[in-house]
């Protein structure tokens, strides 16, 4: 495997990687909804067996917002796949021009 330049990696990974925050942020959130669903009440308390589902779930959006809203993350994954389309395709008119 050849290694990358900065460049390359920073054009074809940010994106993706980008998207899989906001997706991962996404999860999260989910899976702590339905955590709280399912244990109903004691998941909100503070303590007892809802503990550390309360303490998830107020610590959800504090884990999301650091790395961008999942709005600002995928709106970047898509113009950095936009981007890297580009890109690519002007290669290839460069090659078949030779």
């Amino acid at each position: 495997m050849a290694p990358m330049s900065t460049a390359d990696a920073e054009l074809l990974l940010a994106g993706q990687i980008a998207q899989l925050k906001a997706h991962s942020s996404i999860v999260v959130q989910n899976v702590v909804r339905e955590a709280v669903q399912i244990l109903g009440g004691i998941g909100l308390t503070r303590g007892g067996r809802g503990a550390r589902v309360e303490r998830v779930w107020r610590d959800v959006k504090a884990i999301a917002v650091p790395g961008g809203s999942e709005e600002i993350m995928l709106d970047f994954s898509i113009k950095r796949a936009i981007r890297v389309h580009r890109v690519l395709q002007n290669k290839e008119k460069v090659s078949h021009k030779l």
